[in-house]
């Protein structure tokens, strides 16, 4: 059966990049089948914008889009039915977490909202950056340095231990514990 992964993300259109650290990650750890898996991605254009009429009406129209095949007939959507063929995919920075109440709360609030619409929640501790390239990057810099870490294969030194972390912790992230509960991507090895 073929799936699709909708991936929804932080950054907006323009910059793309969580778009380039997710795809690289999946890329550098897990076998798929091209043509059996897609990954989708809605930009939010900031972190609060997540349950927006834009945000759902885009994730909405990637499933509806992929959910039509050949024949022109719907097929399931949901994860929870058994046919299911997308899954959609929350990724939030964790950002002061451990510091600012108000933060700590907005995560709690968003792994519920994802509970009750039986969608997956992806965390960066405390940000996409800090995960993959091990400091704070500015607003201004990010593209060009998401760029830089797919031109330069950065990914490469990127430790799995990292991306399969079980609790919020600097420098880590939950991405590859979440997909790799999908029997569509097999661990390289």
């Amino acid at each position: 059966m073929r799936i699709q992964f909708v991936f929804c993300v932080e950054t907006d259109e323009h910059c793309k990049s969580d778009q380039i650290y997710i795809k690289d990650t999946i890329e550098r750890f897990f076998n798929y089948d091209n043509s059996m898996v897609k990954f989708s991605f809605v930009f939010m254009g900031g972190k609060g914008k997540y349950r927006t009429k834009s945000v759902v009406t885009k994730i909405k129209q990637n499933i509806k889009k992929f959910s039509l095949n050949d024949n022109g007939k719907k097929k399931t959507q949901n994860k929870s039915d058994a046919g299911s063929c997308s899954t959609v995919i929350y990724c939030f920075d964790c950002d002061d977490y451990d510091t600012d109440s108000t933060v700590s709360q907005f995560l709690e609030d968003v792994k519920q909202y994802c509970q009750d619409n039986q969608y997956e929640f992806v965390w960066f501790c405390k940000d996409i950056e800090r995960v993959y390239v091990g400091k704070k990057i500015a607003d201004s810099e990010k593209k060009r340095r998401a760029e830089r870490f797919k031109r330069k294969n950065e990914i490469s030194s990127v430790q799995k231990e990292a991306l399969t972390a079980e609790r919020y912790g600097q420098n880590r992230s939950n991405l590859l514990r979440v997909l790799s509960q999908f029997e569509e991507l097999q661990y390289k090895e």
